[in-house]
């Protein structure tokens, strides 16, 4: 990926509205790909021009029409006067993971990604786990374990919690019979209640939801993060256990 352009896209939302504000310039020996702020890359002006030195930005699945991408795209071209390659702007999540893998490392690749657009990591038909951050790994162990029993089990990251991926979870609780939200977070205040408020809201027929998550106590124990996943029931053994048990005729 082009370092100095993927910094500048990151805040070209801010940017293009900017007027006069930070447009100081200092020298810096902090690479574009290191850079954590334009202040690293020597000011906003030094990371304009590396950035306009590399070149074209590269971006896949952002749909013009969306929001106010479009707005977005057109400023971000005339202020700094670098083109942008739009790829796919009707891809899905899925799209963007495969394009990240495949085109690493050559000028195509992606130098921004869309923020709050869900992620399927597993098709399934018969239920849905739907998690975030580390605890996936257990998600994906429940899922596998599934599918031994005859069981298929998709599985979809949702990466962020605000904004909530709603059209895609409105697919997923009108295509799946159970909908299985698993979170390394309180039942409180986390991704399942944001889930669960939003299906309230919604009219007509959805999936059965399960939520799984630490319960609203502390852990007066001391133990491993695995020991902890167990306590509270957030472990592949358990998930798939209750899943299962959900999922039988009664």
């Amino acid at each position: 990926m082009n370092g100095a352009l993927r910094r500048l896209s990151i805040v070209a939302g801010a940017l293009v509205l900017l007027t006069a504000c930070g447009q100081t310039t200092s020298t810096s020996t902090t690479s574009a790909a290191n850079a954590k702020s334009a202040a690293d890359m020597g000011g906003i002006d030094a990371l304009i021009a590396a950035a306009k030195k590399e070149g074209k930005l590269n971006i896949i699945a952002v749909p013009p029409d969306w929001a106010n991408y479009g707005e977005i795209i057109t400023g971000f071209t005339a202020k700094y006067g670098i083109p942008i390659d739009s790829a796919n702007p009707n891809g899905s999540s899925q799209d963007e993971v495969n394009a990240v893998k495949q085109l690493a490392g050559t000028t195509r690749a992606p130098d921004v990604l869309d923020i709050g657009k869900a992620v399927t990591l597993r098709e399934g038909i018969d239920a849905c786990f739907i998690g975030a951050g580390t605890i996936l790994s257990e998600v994906m162990k429940a899922a596998e374990a599934l599918t031994r029993d005859g069981i298929r089990a998709g599985v979809e990251s949702f990466h962020t919690v605000k904004p909530l991926d709603e059209e895609r979870l409105a697919q997923l609780f009108g295509r799946y019979p159970l909908v299985a939200v698993v979170e390394e977070h309180g039942l409180l205040g986390g991704l399942g209640g944001s889930i669960a408020e939003w299906r309230a809201r919604q009219d007509g027929r959805l999936a059965r939801m399960l939520s799984f998550g630490a319960e609203d106590s502390f852990l007066h124990e001391i133990g491993s993060q695995d020991y902890a996943r167990r306590r509270y029931g957030i472990d592949a053994a358990t998930i798939a256990s209750r899943v299962r048990a959900a999922l039988r005729p009664v």
